[in-house]
C-alpha cells in the first residue's frame, strides 16, 4: 500500500528513473500485485499512521460506496471513545473497478485489535447489518510487521 498526497506526486514518483529501477528488483520477490489508482480517499484521524504495531488490509465490492462512506463518517465520534486501539483508517474507491475498495487499518497492536474483536464484537453495533449488507467479496490481509515509512 502506497499513499501520496496527490496525484500528481504518485505521477512524479512513478516517472522516476529510480522507481523504476527499484521496482524491476522488487517484483522479483513479490508473488501477487495488484495496482488500484484512486483520487476517492476517505480517511479516519488523519488516515495511516506510522507508530501502528499492527496492519490489517480489507478489500472487496460494495453496491453503494457513498453510503458505505457515510455510515463510517457518522460513526467517527462513536469510534474514536470505543476504539482508541485504531490510530487511523484509510479506505479507497478503485477507480479502474467501479464498487471496489481497499480499506486499510492502522491498530496499535494485534493484541488490542484481537482483544476489542472479542469484547466488543462489530454485530453489538446497530448499525453492523447495514455495514455488513454494503460489503461482499471481503478478503483480509494482516501485517504483523508493517513497515511503516512517511515522507519528511
Amino acid at each position: 500500500m502506497v499513499r501520496f498526497a496527490s496525484e500528481e506526486l504518485a505521477r512524479r514518483n512513478s516517472d522516476r528513473p529510480e522507481q523504476d529501477a527499484w521496482w524491476n528488483q522488487m517484483v522479483q520477490h513479490l508473488a501477487e500485485v495488484a495496482f488500484h489508482d484512486s483520487t476517492r480517499v476517505h480517511t479516519y484521524k488523519q488516515g495511516g499512521s506510522d507508530r501502528a504495531g499492527f496492519v490489517q488490509i480489507i478489500q472487496g465490492h460494495s453496491p453503494d460506496l457513498e453510503r458505505l462512506a457515510a455510515l463510517g463518517r457518522a460513526q467517527e465520534s462513536q469510534m474514536a471513545e470505543q476504539a482508541p486501539h485504531i490510530l487511523g483508517m484509510t479506505a479507497v474507491e478503485h477507480a479502474d473497478r467501479p464498487g471496489d475498495f481497499t480499506q486499510t487499518v492502522y491498530f496499535t497492536s494485534e493484541e488490542e485489535a484481537r482483544r476489542h474483536e472479542r469484547e466488543q464484537p462489530a454485530e453489538s453495533n446497530p448499525n453492523f447489518a447495514e455495514f455488513s449488507s454494503l460489503m461482499s467479496d471481503l478478503r483480509y490481509f494482516d501485517l504483523r510487521k508493517p513497515r511503516l515509512d512517511s515522507p519528511g
